[in-house]
This record gives C-alpha cells, sequence and structure tokens, in this order.
C-alpha cells in the first residue's frame, strides 16, 4: 500500500476541520496555527534532499534547527487545536511532550494516545541527541547519517498525529467563532480543565528515569521500548 505525502495526509484533515467549521467563521488567528509547522517542514525536505551548498556538518545542524522548528511548529498546532491554556513562546515539543497524558486525562480523548506519546518521546529524545551530536558535545561518538531516519520518524509522527486530532475533533477549539473584544470592564474566562491547570505551568521535561516513572504514573501510562522500521515508520512495542 502506498503512503500518501504527509502534505496531502494534512490537506484532507484540514478539509475535515472546514466540513465541521459552524456558520461563524473560526478564529484567523487560531486557525494560522494549525499550519504553523509548514514551512520549516518544506525546508526539511529541501535540506534533506541536498539542494542546498551547504558541507556535510552545516547541513546536518541546519537540518536540526528546522527538524525543532518543525516540532514546535507541530505542538503550535496542537495547542491551537485544543486551545491550551499556554502562550505560544510558552509551547513546544518538550511541554507537549510532558504535558500530554495530562492533556488526554483532561479532555477524555479517544484513539491512539499511547502510539503518540510514545512518538512524541522518541522524537524529543532523537532531535536532542542529534543537536548534542551536531555541536560536537563530550562524550557523543559522530554517527552516520542519521538526518533520514529522523525525516521519516517526524513524517510517521504526523501520519500517526493528524487522525487522532480528527478523531477528536468534538475538542477543537479553532472551529469555534472567535469571542468578541471585551469592553475594559468585561471579563472573559475561556473554561480550563482542572486536569491541566491544577499542575504548574513551569512542568519540564523528565531527564532522568525517575523523572519518566513520575509521569508514567499519570493515568498509569508508559513509555514502551519502541522499535520502528525507519523505512515504512511501522512500530513494535514492548
Amino acid at each position: 500500500m502506498s503512503v500518501l505525502p504527509v502534505t496531502v495526509v494534512f490537506a484532507q484533515f484540514l478539509a475535515g476541520l472546514s466540513q465541521e467549521a459552524p456558520t461563524a467563521p473560526p478564529d484567523v488567528i487560531r486557525l494560522h496555527s494549525m499550519t504553523a509547522w509548514l514551512p520549516y517542514y518544506r525546508t526539511l525536505q529541501t535540506v534533506l534532499g541536498g539542494n542546498t551548498v551547504l558541507a556535510p556538518p552545516e547541513k546536518s545542524a541546519c537540518f536540526s534547527l528546522f527538524a525543532q522548528a518543525t516540532l514546535d511548529g507541530i505542538a503550535e498546532m496542537v495547542r491551537g487545536f485544543f486551545g491550551l491554556p499556554w502562550t505560544r513562546a510558552e509551547f513546544s515539543h518538550a511541554r507537549l511532550t510532558t504535558v500530554f497524558p495530562h492533556l488526554c486525562t483532561a479532555y477524555q480523548l479517544t484513539g491512539a494516545t499511547q502510539d503518540v506519546w510514545s512518538r512524541l518521546h522518541d522524537l524529543q529524545e532523537r532531535i536532542g541527541e542529534q543537536r548534542r551530536q551536531d555541536a560536537g558535545a563530550a562524550g557523543v561518538a559522530p554517527a552516520p547519517d542519521t538526518l533520514p531516519d529522523l525525516m521519516i520518524r517526524i513524517e510517521a509522527y504526523l501520519r500517526a498525529l493528524l487522525p487522532f486530532l480528527a478523531q477528536n475533533i468534538d475538542h477543537c477549539d479553532v472551529l469555534r467563532p472567535a469571542l468578541p473584544e471585551p469592553a475594559p470592564s468585561d471579563h472573559v474566562t475561556r473554561h480550563v480543565p482542572p486536569a491541566l491547570v491544577s499542575t504548574p505551568v513551569s512542568w519540564q521535561q523528565p531527564a532522568t528515569e525517575a523523572g519518566h516513572a513520575a509521569i508514567s504514573s499519570v493515568g498509569q501510562w508508559h513509555v514502551p521500548a519502541a522499535h520502528e522500521n525507519a523505512s515504512t515508520g511501522t512500530r513494535s512495542t514492548s
């Protein structure tokens, strides 16, 4: 079976959103957040395809930079989709990885939650390792060209995430008409599920096994040892 390009899958996702849209137009700013990752993703394709004059070390560093921007842009898409209580500057791929179990609990999300979270963790670790390698960090051995594999994993993540979002479209904040600008004396409060605000916004991505265990205790989530076939994007867990 042929695999559709990510841009085609995303176009189908947006078409599904438009079919669900209410009579009133959605908030343009929130809708724009859905496409924040696309320019970076297209640049990734250009860098990976060799359509640059960069030498290999510079190519790898450039790819890592735009891969991080792509992942942070995808996180912005998720933030905009659900209307999460953080600003764009406060949200990133690392934060999404940390809060994802809480998000699923707060909104009672359905679908491939464990698979999406596993891919979030996998990419967080791999992009960190790639950037340390690019920087020549002590103790990080040079590795063969891992950029194509990283690109495949980003695309596999998108192919898992987009259907997951579509399955939870009832929680989509983008489809709600924009609120009018409040008068100075008015107070407009958005409902935020307690499970998201009861934990401080200053959550950090756990860097230790103990940290992962603490997050894993939420809703009996676990991060399985994942083995993904780089040529197909398929995954098995143990």
